[in-house]
């Protein structure tokens, strides 16, 4: 896979990551302070997730993005070497 769409993909499991957290930290919060914190969280990992699936879009459309085959099992290995969550809801 290219380097630049590798970080596509990247920024894509980030923007996920952000969500998990700002879902769990908001039902395990303790104050309207913390509400505010994971709403911000929230709406940046909306904000990421659109931006990079717009640019991955835009690469596919240009055709420089690699073929998807293989790609789930590349990621699976590099979310295990980096201790990327797997369990984090599939969303987007």
């Amino acid at each position: 896979m290219r380097a630049s769409n590798e970080n596509i993909e990247r920024a894509i499991d980030c923007a996920r990551e952000l969500l998990f957290l700002a879902d769990k930290g908001d039902m395990q919060r303790e104050d309207e302070e913390c509400g505010v914190l994971f709403g911000i969280i929230r709406d940046t990992g909306y904000q990421i997730r659109r931006l990079a699936q717009k640019e991955r879009e835009r690469h596919r459309q240009r055709g420089t993005w690699d073929d998807d085959t293989g790609m789930n099992e590349a990621r699976a290995i590099r979310n295990r070497t980096a201790g990327v969550r797997t369990d984090t809801p599939q969303i987007g």
